[in-house]
């Protein structure tokens, strides 16, 4: 295997050693990957022509799909929507290069939950039936099979048939309705445990009562919201989640209240100050909207400084090192107005952590 050219470490970088790497590479999203290009934005060089000038800033095109290639791709599924989810690429590829209806010639139609097809199951040599409703009836018919129902009898004395194509909802309830009454009317035996009509899970309405039953089966709101999720996000809609989750037990409590934002803001006479120190108190404050009331008695802390403000604030400290962490403001100011050296006359220069020498 091939060493690693560029050992780890600032100073190993120069001008010309990133010049060198970077012209490895023909694209600039290649070489933002490269160590080279860390070390260039410390050296402030990333823009300069010499080095970078030859880079193009577009990505390559993407892949070129032969036909072939997402034929080949597109048989692996059954279903449009699981190639789409499963292959995007290709899928999209199809389609761009007019494709598409031959790809998905072999594949399966697939309802919704809004559309829906009918289907009957029924045992060879006796007359039992049963008649239901799905937007998938390929998967629908293997659910069947491993039920208690279906399981006791052999696939080949089985007779499934899809009676309709994909129509909407309300027209399918009432057709299962009609072709149920129809086999009773033959002397069927109807299989189905339910009566005809319902249209399943997937379109549940959930009305407050029902709501507060599936509240009540839980003491955490983190299990509820795993087992029925339809019934918090109906809760919460409603705006009666506070009341479903009233019994529950919260595993953690906001740890700031308004009472406490507000009693952690007297700390403080400006916003800066607050920000810096407080524990999240200023955050909870914006969030809440409490910061107008929680700022009320504040000052600006924005101060124009002069050079004689400069000076006298730079008195109070013995050590630039502290000038500049404690009084950053000043500190630039001093730097702006050139009077950094007349401010910082008189105090010790930081050398290292056991070496304080004054600037004299």
């Amino acid at each position: 295997m091939r060493k690693n050219v560029y050992p780890k470490g600032k100073g190993f970088w120069n001008v010309a050693r990133i010049r060198r790497a970077a012209k490895k590479f023909k694209y600039r999203y290649e070489w933002r990957k490269d160590k080279s290009y860390d070390a260039a934005k410390r050296f402030r060089v990333v823009n300069d022509k010499n080095i970078s000038g030859h880079l193009l800033n577009i990505r390559p095109t993407r892949r070129n799909w032969s036909n072939k290639e997402i034929i080949k791709i597109a048989r692996k599924f059954k279903y449009k929507e699981e190639w789409r989810k499963n292959h995007y690429s290709s899928y999209q590829a199809s389609i761009k290069q007019r494709i598409f209806p031959l790809a998905t010639k072999h594949m399966h139609l697939m309802g919704s939950h809004y559309y829906r097809c009918l289907y009957s199951i029924k045992i060879k040599r006796e007359k039992k039936i049963y008649i239901g409703l799905t937007y998938n009836f390929n998967q629908r018919i293997k659910d069947h099979l491993k039920t208690k129902r279906f399981c006791k009898y052999k696939r080949n004395s089985l007779i499934i048939k899809k009676m309709s194509g994909y129509i909407h909802k309300e027209k399918a309830a009432a057709l299962e309705i009609k072709l149920m009454k129809e086999m009773k009317n033959k002397n069927y035996i109807l299989l189905n445990t339910k009566v005809g009509g319902g249209l399943g899970g997937g379109t549940r309405k959930w009305t407050k009562l029902e709501v507060m039953k599936s509240a009540k089966k839980f003491n955490q709101v983190s299990r509820w919201k795993e087992a029925e999720v339809g019934a918090v996000i109906a809760a919460t809609k409603g705006g009666y989640y506070k009341e479903a989750t009233r019994h529950m037990k919260r595993l953690w409590k906001f740890k700031w209240t308004k009472e406490k934002v507000l009693k952690d803001a007297l700390k403080y006479k400006t916003r800066t100050e607050w920000v810096k120190n407080s524990n999240g108190a200023y955050w909870r404050a914006n969030r809440q909207g409490w910061s107008r009331e929680a700022t009320k008695h504040m000052v600006d802390g924005n101060i124009f400084w002069t050079k004689d403000k400069v000076l006298k604030e730079a008195l109070k400290y013995k050590k630039r090192i502290d000038f500049q962490k404690k009084s950053s403001g000043a500190c630039g100011a001093a730097k702006r107005l050139g009077c950094y050296k007349e401010a910082t006359s008189h105090m010790k220069k930081y050398i290292n952590q056991y070496d304080y020498r004054t600037t004299n």
